[in-house]
């Protein structure tokens, strides 16, 4: 939180993510009530889940497929969710909440529509990763290597003109 004060110091607002976790589900409220208090005016959730070097997820327990019960205390989760964040929905855009409503929008007016969903497009997301690495298309791709793609990094914040990254390979 000190970060994000230096960071608002400096005219920056940053938003906020938030891993949800099963420990998270019974607390919708809470989550809702703290990035409100923070002064956060958007959040996007993340569900827990396996990539890259994270090989457990908590959604799963023991690595079976994802149960019933599960799914009840995500919808919930959901639910609960929708609720704390209604008052507040001036205050705090939730990613989620606001693609869905958009996409029934979309959908309504065009019932071809189909979502297209930022990972897919070009420097749509940026990630700036310690020691100044830019990667794109999803945080989840700092720190993966791949054979064919190497380590996704784009350009380097100390050494780089981003002002030229759409130029660049």
């Amino acid at each position: 939180m000190r970060g994000v004060e230096r960071l608002r110091d400096h005219g920056i607002h940053p938003g906020a993510l938030c891993v949800i976790t099963r420990d998270h589900l019974p607390h919708a409220r809470d989550i809702v009530e703290f990035f409100v208090a923070a002064g956060f005016h958007s959040l996007g959730l993340n569900a827990e889940e396996v990539e890259n070097a994270h090989t457990y997820t908590s959604l799963r327990l023991d690595g079976r497929p994802i149960d019933e019960g599960i799914r009840s205390e995500f919808g919930a989760f959901c639910t609960g969710l929708v609720d704390a964040w209604w008052p507040h929905r001036r205050a705090l855009e939730i990613r989620e909440i606001k693609d869905l409503v958009n996409a029934i929008a979309e959908r309504t007016d065009d019932p071809a529509y189909v979502m297209s969903v930022d990972e897919s497009l070009p420097l749509a997301i940026l990630t700036f990763s310690r020691g100044g690495l830019v990667s794109t298309y999803s945080p989840e791709f700092a720190g993966a290597r791949s054979e064919r793609f190497g380590d996704f990094v784009i350009a380097n914040v100390l050494t780089d003109d981003l002002s030229r990254l759409e130029d660049s390979p």
